[in-house]
């Protein structure tokens, strides 16, 4: 009996281990956006400003209504409020639908007040890569995810129909190590 209660004295502790570093890996946002491309004039091509739906949201004083839509219309308007500290890493990772995989999707940060919070937006222009380690700035209230397709499948040549939406697929997920 001594011995079975040590046994489990034992084990418990690493059971915990076991469950925490699982539900680390769990994604705590996510979101599919259906989106395309288009000839933008708004400004910076996959940023909240050139998508249709986040500048409505952006121009109306971030309305808690037009956030938390799946799938998305050309960006996902997330509130992450709970999760902004400032210092906790989130591994952000997307995967873009067209078998040329040219999809990009840009994570910017907003305040309560809606106004961007400058230097802490993510994109993978520089990294060519489809994740990266984020972190949430305190101030952050919501956070918009904008899909634009980079290099169409069609090109430039003439179309006999219009082409599909692309779809990007988009986690948020804590790094390992870090606390809950």
């Amino acid at each position: 009996m001594r011995r079975m209660i040590v046994v489990i004295a034992l084990i418990v502790p690493m059971l915990m281990f076991v469950r925490s570093a699982t539900a680390d890996e769990k994604s705590v946002r996510s979101g599919t956006i259906m989106t395309g491309y288009w000839w933008d004039i708004l400004g910076e091509p996959g940023t909240c400003e050139t998508a249709p739906d986040c500048r409505v949201w952006e121009d109306g004083g971030c309305k808690p209504a037009l956030a938390g839509r799946n799938p998305a219309v050309m960006s996902s308007i997330e509130d992450v409020a709970d999760l902004a500290d400032g210092r906790t890493k989130w591994r952000f990772d997307y995967e873009a639908g067209w078998t040329t995989n040219q999809g990009v999707a840009t994570v910017q940060f907003w305040q309560a007040g809606c106004t961007e919070i400058t230097g802490s937006k993510w994109s993978p222009e520089k990294c060519q890569c489809r994740s990266g380690v984020i972190r949430i700035p305190a101030a952050a209230k919501w956070m918009t995810v904008t899909g634009v397709q980079a290099n169409p499948p069609w090109g430039t040549a003439i179309l006999d129909e219009p082409p599909e939406p692309m779809t990007i697929d988009w986690t948020l997920t804590r790094q390992r190590n870090q606390p809950p």
